[in-house]
């Protein structure tokens, strides 16, 4: 059912168990947490498993690298939800307006040894199911936050997709 190619109801709580199953070993060996509210357990998208389960893998990886790369880091990664998406924190490092576009793009990357295509490709896979990959929260001084969620123009009046 998770990674097939028909369009389903996902729920927050079926993706943070996806993600504690894909990550569980990473996150104890680097003392890191995921924290999920019951906003996000309870948040459902309509979209295909395989795209929207991949794109917050990459989200997570890339939230583990960099807290686990940087002494001065919270040990969190916070899953939450509102009527606009999903969001997903970190404790990590922040990432400075001047790449904080860049980073989308393909073959740009911070991350020692990094190919540059995660993000890129996150953000094209979501972006052609009317969803979106986006950085909410920029600075170096701030814990990034990312949002996964429909395109401006796709939510309904109550705030659903």
């Amino acid at each position: 059912r998770r990674l097939n190619r028909e369009a389903v109801d996902l729920s927050g709580e079926e993706i943070r168990r996806y993600l504690q199953e894909v990550f569980d070993d990473r996150l104890r060996r680097h003392r890191i947490e995921i924290e999920a509210t019951s906003d996000f357990d309870g948040f459902r998208i309509h979209a295909f498993p395989s795209t929207l389960l991949a794109s917050f893998v990459n989200v997570v990886d890339n939230a583990i690298y960099w807290i686990s790369s940087d002494s001065a880091s919270q040990k969190l990664i916070r899953l939450n939800a509102d009527p606009s998406g999903f969001t997903v924190w970190n404790g990590g490092p922040g990432v400075d307006a001047r790449v904080a576009d860049r980073i989308f793009e393909f073959g740009e990357t911070t991350k020692v040894g990094g190919r540059g295509i995660g993000l890129y490709l996150s953000r094209q896979s979501l972006r052609r199911e009317g969803l979106d990959l986006t950085l909410e929260v920029i600075g170096k001084n701030s814990h990034p936050m990312f949002r996964i969620g429909p395109t401006v123009g796709e939510l309904n009046d109550e705030g659903d997709n």
